[in-house]
């Protein structure tokens, strides 16, 4: 993994980086180690059995749980909302936490606008 400057310096003068270092410097890569670290712990602990992981997006507060297929991990890769207001959010949380799936990860996409930084809200609400 590239790690900027500020976090291999401190690596470098005996320091290890922190948790949060590590994830500023690369959020994708960070997440996925920890995921696939603690999915790997979990499998040596019972037989093993792969691991489904089931994909969704553009959902725009769609409850499509019918068409969900069963599985370990639930991705939602964007677009939970039409226009990503706070309330609309909630009920896209409250769907997906209704549904069966034991991991679940979300990913903001363009109509989520709530969830993008304060920059962000304001350059979507000009």
């Amino acid at each position: 993994m590239h790690l900027p400057a500020h976090v291999w310096q401190s690596s470098i003068v005996g320091k290890a980086p922190s948790p949060w270092e590590l994830f500023k410097s690369n959020p994708s890569i960070y997440l996925a180690s920890k995921l696939y670290n603690h999915l790997s712990q979990q499998l040596s602990r019972r037989s093993v059995s792969p691991v489904r992981t089931i994909c969704i997006s553009d959902t725009h507060n769609t409850d499509v749980s019918a068409l969900i297929p069963p599985g370990d991990i639930l991705i939602h890769a964007g677009d939970l909302t039409h226009s990503g207001t706070p309330r609309e959010l909630q009920a896209t949380f409250d769907w997906l936490v209704s549904l069966p799936h034991e991991h679940k990860i979300v990913i903001a996409g363009n109509h989520d606008t709530y969830l993008q930084m304060d920059e962000g809200r304001l350059w979507a609400r000009s």
